[in-house]
């Protein structure tokens, strides 16, 4: 006997929960994965704030990246999910005058709002055009967003804000002791249901 519907749903459902807490570390980036945002002023209206995750870490131009009007300040990250996380990478600098930002923390929150955790001081290297990895001491887990808490910028022609793309590499966090426990009831459910379908 075919499988009904719901049992197809169920099934699907439960495949994609277990999947979610066993995929490997991956590069997270791009504006799927990642809105940027602050109230911080811009340099010009053609270096937005969403250029920081739009995915195109190429220097092509001078047009590509993120700049602000003054050296520090703080830019939100927000995550499509809670994601349990190993490293930040950064590309500095939008152009040749080797803006870029120098000191700056990351401060990680969970889904609530808490913050978790905040790195040390990190230094962006100057003119850089290479990512440059900043690797965690430990992983830091279920973090939903992060704030890069921008302290001075490399002097170049003016001082202000400039880089060129961010991202992260981690996993989807693991889900919490609830959701296991709805997915221990999904495959019980299930079984159940295959069983009456064979006994019909």
């Amino acid at each position: 006997m075919k499988p009904s519907r719901q049992t197809n749903a169920l099934t699907a459902g439960v495949l994609a929960l277990i999947a979610s807490g066993s995929v490997h570390a991956a590069s997270i980036m791009g504006p799927t994965q990642i809105t940027a945002t602050t109230d911080l002023p811009l340099y010009a209206p053609a270096y937005p704030v969403s250029a920081l995750v739009d995915g195109i870490t190429a220097e092509n131009n001078a047009l590509n990246g993120f700049a602000a009007n003054v050296g520090s300040g703080l830019v939100t990250l927000t995550f499509d999910q809670a994601y349990d996380l190993s490293s930040f990478v950064l590309w500095n600098d939008v152009n040749v005058f080797m803006e870029g930002i120098k000191d700056f923390k990351l401060h990680f929150y969970d889904a609530g709002g808490d913050l978790i955790s905040s790195t040390s001081t990190l230094t962006g290297p100057i003119g850089q055009l290479l990512p440059q990895t900043y690797t965690f001491d430990s992983t830091v887990l279920g973090v939903k967003s992060v704030g890069l808490d921008v302290a001075s910028s490399n002097i170049g022609v003016v001082t202000h804000i400039e880089i060129r793309e961010l991202a992260f590499n981690g996993v989807p966090a693991v889900p919490e002791p609830e959701t296991w426990a709805m997915l221990a009831a999904g495959l019980g459910l299930m079984g159940i249901t295959v069983r009456r379908q064979r006994k019909g």
